[in-house]
């Protein structure tokens, strides 16, 4: 019972990072949704299957407004379905950060600095458990002391690395 709770509370320690982590350097969820079929009689070729892409629609919405006008884009793929009814109506979403857009180097970056912060949640976590079982027991152990030391010199070393890597970040988007 005790590795399931420890299993949540690292869930919970993600979510957090992320939640935290998107609100300190203004990320914004975009989804660009494309409603087409692939047209196998025409002249231009694509190069990669060898069909020609030909696209209906195309939006780029905030992720939020995504997610409840998702009907709205299944009924269009649907009405597309019916305007074209020989052909094979795919619809695609991509994923993105409206400041970065597709870049690789400012994603790794982003996933780096939420690492350092699940790491920074998980330490100060245990320290403060650290701490409380101090206050219960009736000698106090050097054994305990060292431990404390050295993880709040690792937690500091997460915040001045997080720091650093959120500052570089900033930086690269500007």
């Amino acid at each position: 019972m005790a590795q399931e709770i420890d299993f949540k509370q690292d869930f919970n320690d993600y979510e957090e990072a992320w939640k935290f982590l998107k609100k300190s350097v203004k990320h914004e969820d975009y989804v660009g949704v494309s409603i087409g079929y692939y047209r196998r009689d025409s002249s231009y070729i694509d190069r990669i299957d060898g069909k020609a892409w030909v696209n209906l629609y195309h939006y780029d919405l905030p992720r939020a407004m995504y997610e409840r006008w998702l009907w709205v884009i299944e009924w269009r793929a649907a009405k597309c379905k019916c305007q074209h009814p020989r052909e094979d109506i795919t619809t695609t979403t991509c994923y993105y950060d409206k400041k970065t857009g597709d870049n690789e180097e400012a994603l790794a970056m982003l996933n780096q600095m939420h690492n350092h912060l699940v790491q920074l949640l998980r330490k100060t976590r245990q320290l403060e458990d650290l701490k409380e079982q101090q206050t219960k027991q009736l000698f106090l152990l050097d054994y305990d002391d060292q431990q404390i030391v050295k993880l709040q010199n690792e937690i500091e070393r997460r915040k001045s690395e997080y720091l650093r890597l959120r500052d570089e970040y900033n930086k690269k988007i500007s």
